[in-house]
């Protein structure tokens, strides 16, 4: 049985707020941005499962607020249906109707794109544990994060079954065109925190000294 997945996307820089580069809008603005490339990744998902035949995609917004929405992919054949929740917060997460949902696809594929939390401490002490169990099906197989280590613009890439990656920008930040230096490769499964990142960039500091 395949496991079900976690996706997290940067989005495309040129849809940042003009003015703010540091801002890539609110979640208004990035669910529009996001909710396309959720159907067009279910549409890959879809073709591979199906040989072609292409499935009906529906969204459904099931927070306004958070902007979280469900995207379901529905093949010919039931057992190729596939599904994406998109903006998923961590307290979402733990409520009944998202642990029926999941219960309901059983084998079928599932993907988080973009949730609301790096690890499962992020959900608090008391839900940890819970966190961990609905976590344990799910593979992180694609990580795009931009972060800011000790002023210093990082990356942090990881494309499954691959080694996780961080690389620091070298120069200006010139959007598609930016130049990242490699600073470190990781074959681990789990994700570098960011003091681990941290420790990495003084280490690369350190031997170029």
């Amino acid at each position: 049985m395949q496991p079900d997945e976690i996706q997290r996307l940067a989005l495309p820089a040129e849809f940042a707020v003009p003015g703010v580069s540091e801002w890539p809008g609110g979640r208004a603005q990035q669910y529009e941005v996001a909710e396309p490339l959720v159907r067009a990744l279910l549409r890959k998902l879809d073709r591979a499962a199906n040989g072609g035949v292409v499935s009906r995609l529906k969204t459904q917004v099931t927070s306004r607020e958070d902007y979280t929405a469900l995207v379901l992919s529905e093949a010919p054949e039931r057992k190729d249906d596939c599904a994406a929740i998109l903006n998923l917060t961590a307290e979402a997460a733990l409520e009944a109707q998202t642990a029926a949902f999941l219960k309901e696809m059983g084998p079928r594929l599932v993907v988080l794109v973009n949730p609301g939390w790096n690890a499962p401490s992020d959900f608090g002490f008391f839900a940890r544990r819970r966190a961990e169990t609905l976590l344990a099906p799910f593979l992180e197989t694609y990580t795009l994060v931009k972060l800011t280590c000790r002023s210093q613009k990082v990356a942090l890439l990881r494309s499954w079954p691959g080694p996780w990656m961080l690389y620091a920008m070298a120069g200006e930040d010139r959007g598609a065109a930016t130049k990242w230096d490699q600073v470190a490769v990781l074959d681990r499964e789990d994700r570098p925190s960011y003091r681990e990142c941290e420790k990495l960039l003084e280490a690369k500091a350190s031997a170029a000294a």
